[in-house]
């Protein structure tokens, strides 16, 4: 038997509000990550410094995240997330 694993690469984004889409000091402002995390759970968003609750300050679906509390063009963000690459096709 021949078992296929997973490859996960650790990946991050820098930005800054302006980088969102909306407008300054407003709810639900979105970014595009590059890519699409694995699970939302391996998503860790920090702004200023202080860590955002999922579902209680941002969301994501497929790689657009949407900040639920209002974004300021001058916050820093960062975005840390698990993509994988390669397959995962089990026992062979």
């Amino acid at each position: 038997m021949i078992y296929n694993p997973v490859l996960l690469t650790p990946t991050k984004s820098t930005i800054r509000g302006s980088d969102c889409t909306g407008s300054d000091g407003t709810t639900n402002r979105t970014y595009t990550i590059t890519s699409t995390p694995l699970v939302s759970n391996s998503v860790s968003i920090i702004i200023n410094g202080t860590g955002a609750h999922y579902t209680a300050d941002w969301s994501i679906s497929g790689n657009i995240i949407t900040f639920l509390d209002a974004i300021y063009d001058t916050d820093y963000i960062d975005i840390d997330y698990l993509i994988s690459w390669g397959f995962n096709n089990g026992f062979h």
